[in-house]
């Protein structure tokens, strides 16, 4: 498995994996994927044998994210990381991924 930054050429993918995942998630189209990788601070990419097995997005606690979840931690705290969303394909479920994508942004 590969952890890697987001690139344009992840778009339909991404889409496609939040579509599955939308029942806990919000939707996200081309201009809101667009929309959240330009507040992005933190992009990242899992994949293997060069299918995606998951994302994750995040912002900084500077990001101008008019989102209500972020806006509760903003109103609330100094300095934070917002992680937007983070959706792993079902074939890639509890073998670690979130660990993996977490301990990336930690270090």
């Amino acid at each position: 498995m590969v952890l890697r930054p987001v690139n344009p050429s992840d778009e339909s993918a991404i889409i496609a994996l939040n579509d599955e995942a939308v029942a806990v998630t919000s939707p996200m189209d081309s201009a809101r994927h667009h929309h959240l990788l330009e507040l992005s601070a933190h992009s990242i990419i899992a994949e293997e044998h060069d299918q995606m097995l998951g994302f994750l997005i995040g912002m900084t606690d500077d990001a101008p994210y008019q989102n209500g979840n972020c806006q509760w931690f903003s109103k609330r705290l100094k300095n934070f990381f917002y992680i937007d969303r983070v959706v792993i394909s079902p074939q890639a479920q509890g073998k670690g991924l979130g660990q993996a994508f977490y301990a990336q942004l930690l270090e």
